[in-house]
Parts: structure tokens; sequence; C-alpha cells
């Protein structure tokens, strides 16, 4: 498996968990539509490895309008527990480090946004 491929395929793992309404970007988006997930590299993005032929580190970054509801960081929490169990049961062989930055507010594009980070390294 490619690093490419080991990006979609988590992201196609991640989008079938979530509720209706939720977009999973495998890639930094040039606009997001929040609800939203994007998988970015983070630094080092490709390392040697041990296990398998090098390691692949992402992160993840969880999004929903700062003006969703009074419950954003109650849905980044739980949203976080859903994604997690996700890449573990995928076929892609991927742990998730941690989840940090939580209930931060992000800004894309001048709009304002709560997340999460969720960094996962994936054994390619």
């Amino acid at each position: 498996m490619t690093p490419k491929e080991a990006r979609y395929h988590l992201a196609e793992d991640i989008e079938a968990v979530l509720l209706d309404g939720w977009t999973v970007y495998p890639s930094p988006p040039e606009g997001v539509t929040a609800p939203a997930v994007v998988l970015a590299p983070r630094s080092p993005y490709r390392v040697k490895s041990t296990v398998c032929n090098e390691e692949v580190r992402l992160a993840l970054t969880v999004l929903i309008q700062r003006n969703a509801s009074v419950d954003g960081l109650n849905v980044l929490d739980d949203t976080a527990t859903i994604i997690r169990s996700a890449i573990h049961s995928s076929t892609v062989m991927a742990v998730v480090d941690e989840v940090s930055d939580i209930g931060i507010i992000q800004e894309v594009g001048g709009v304002e946004y709560l997340a999460a980070l969720i960094n996962v390294t994936v054994e390619v």
C-alpha cells in the first residue's frame, strides 16, 4: 500500500462511520464544508519503519461550525471517539497517537470552526 492509498482508504473508513452530512477529505481541500474531517501530512511525513517499509504520519483535523451548538466540545469529543474506532478497525495498519487541541477555534477561508486534531501513524 502506498501513502496515497492509505490516506484514501482511511478517509473512506472514517466517512463510512460518521453521520450523514459529514465530509471527509483525504487531503487538504481548497474549501471546506463543515462538519468535516481533513487528512493532511504532518512533519515528518514519511519515515523509515522497522515494522513495514515506512511510517506515514497524518494529522486529521475535525471541524464543526463554531456556532453549530453550545455542545460543540461534546460533538468533537464524540466524533474523535468514532474516528478512533474506525481507524483501529480499518484494514489500513494505523494507530491513533493522540487527540489534541480539542475545542480550539480555527479559521479556514474566513470562517471560524471548532476543531480537534487527531495524530495518526500508518504503516505502509
